[in-house]
């Protein structure tokens, strides 16, 4: 069968799949369909996978025997390799191999990659927990945390007066950049230290920021959450 032709149908099935069995019943096509598989085939097939909890080992033995290569090749977008490991760590599937052909392929397109999908690869490598994975994923996310992001790379402007500057112009003043994930080999200033607003929008009481303790939190000093020490501390400690 060939997924770009006859077989094309396996994967308009596959994203209809709803139950464990109607995947089952096409697994035989799937293997059959490999070798011709696009990048968007495989997020469609991981997906289908994930949606019904399906993990069958011969099976997915022969996906990332031609998956990692493909991955190698650069065949897919940043994008598409977070629905394709988002779908194996829902199946508990963190496979070695994958992840390092992932990492081999993203990191170099981390300074290209939007806050959104910067934080979601976030979320993804916090969850991985398999000891053959875990390397590996603190090296990726340490990467995503250190790079700037591109819309944070705007031109500031120029008035000096403190009081119209510019909350983007404060988080830079303060820590000499703006557009970190928690550059986390330097001690960044609280946003809004130094200044009433920021030292009496903030209460004590408030719950604690989940974006800026996962490295960034785009409200700075505006937010009403707290921001307890260095940006990304809590995916250090996520035991904390």
């Amino acid at each position: 069968a060939d997924a770009r032709g006859g077989g094309e149908d396996i994967f308009r099935d596959l994203e209809d799949v709803h139950t464990f069995s109607q995947f089952m019943r096409l697994s035989p096509r799937v293997l059959a369909a490999l070798h011709s598989m696009s990048a968007g085939h495989f997020v469609t097939l991981c997906r289908a996978a994930a949606r019904v909890k399906y993990f069958d080992g011969e099976l997915f033995g022969e996906v990332f025997k031609v998956l990692a290569p493909k991955i190698k090749a650069q065949e897919f977008t940043p994008m598409q390799l977070a629905d394709v490991v988002g779908s194996l760590q829902e199946l508990n599937a963190c496979d070695a191999a994958i992840l390092a052909a992932t990492t081999a392929s993203v990191a170099p397109k981390v300074a290209g990659m939007d806050k959104s999908l910067r934080l979601r690869w976030l979320d993804l490598l916090r969850d991985i927990k398999s000891p053959h994975c875990e390397a590996l994923s603190r090296e990726f996310a340490a990467a995503l945390r250190a790079a700037p992001v591109p819309e944070d790379n705007l031109p500031l402007p120029t008035s000096k007066n403190p009081l119209v500057l510019t909350q983007m112009q404060q988080t830079c003043q303060n820590q000499g950049g703006f557009g970190l994930l928690g550059n986390l080999t330097s001690t960044p200033v609280r946003p809004g230290a130094g200044t009433a607003f920021g030292q009496n929008f903030r209460s004590v009481h408030s719950p604690p920021c989940r974006h800026w303790s996962m490295g960034f939190c785009s409200l700075g000093s505006e937010c009403a959450f707290r921001h307890d020490g260095p940006a990304g501390l809590a995916a250090l400690n996520p035991a904390a």
